[in-house]
């Protein structure tokens, strides 16, 4: 089989992969609503539900370049936009979850009860800040906006950044779910730091 196949093929199977690790805990909280596996809180249980969900697909989906750089594994990239928009669809069911199933409905309420609080803002911050990633996520996008696409989606780091403030100050007690988004979006963080400056640091030689 000739490489270009290999890798089309190799892309293939991990786009497949990364569907089912994004639909899985999606269909696993559609199956605990349905049979009472919530506990006595099933809306509150549902909106922590979707919004651990977000968070975790909006860092992993960072993930990507670094090990596309790090280990020279280009086909994992297709991971990036796949998991930024179950990242976003997720997001989106948090907010509409909260919205429906714990308020009822009232969005006047809502947003007097829920606005006001800082860490609700800056989830709120979040989800502003990947709506035009998702907007612009479809190819032709690229093309649309040339050097600029790659300066707008740059945002995706600052919106995984503002949701995993607000994941931790949304948890009150002390649980390892925050502080572990937190830590992996520092190392992800650091990694891109330090691809960017031994890249700057290379330009000269090869110049």
């Amino acid at each position: 089989m000739a490489p270009s196949r290999v890798a089309g093929s190799g892309a293939r199977a991990l786009r497949t992969v990364g569907h089912a690790v994004a639909l899985a805990p999606g269909l696993l909280l559609v199956v605990f609503y349905a049979t009472g596996g919530l506990g006595p809180w099933p809306a509150r249980e549902a909106v922590l539900w979707t919004g651990r969900i977000a968070i975790a697909l909006l860092v992993g989906s960072l993930a990507p370049t670094v090990i596309a750089r790090l280990a020279g594994w280009p086909a994992v990239l297709v991971l990036r936009r796949e998991w930024g928009l179950y990242g976003f669809k997720y997001a989106l069911a948090h907010l509409v979850v909260q919205v429906a199933l714990d308020y009822g409905g009232a969005v006047g309420l809502w947003a007097a009860d829920v606005l006001p609080k800082w860490h609700a803002l800056m989830g709120m911050a979040s989800f502003l800040l990947m709506v035009p990633l998702a907007i612009t996520s479809a190819p032709g996008w690229v093309q649309r906006l040339g050097p600029w696409w790659k300066r707008l989606h740059r945002l995706a780091y600052v919106a995984a950044a503002a949701a995993v403030v607000h994941y931790v100050w949304t948890v009150k007690s002390a649980r390892t779910g925050p502080y572990l988004a937190a830590g992996a979006l520092v190392v992800l963080l650091g990694a891109r730091l330090v691809l960017y400056l031994r890249g700057r640091r290379a330009a000269p030689r090869e110049a």
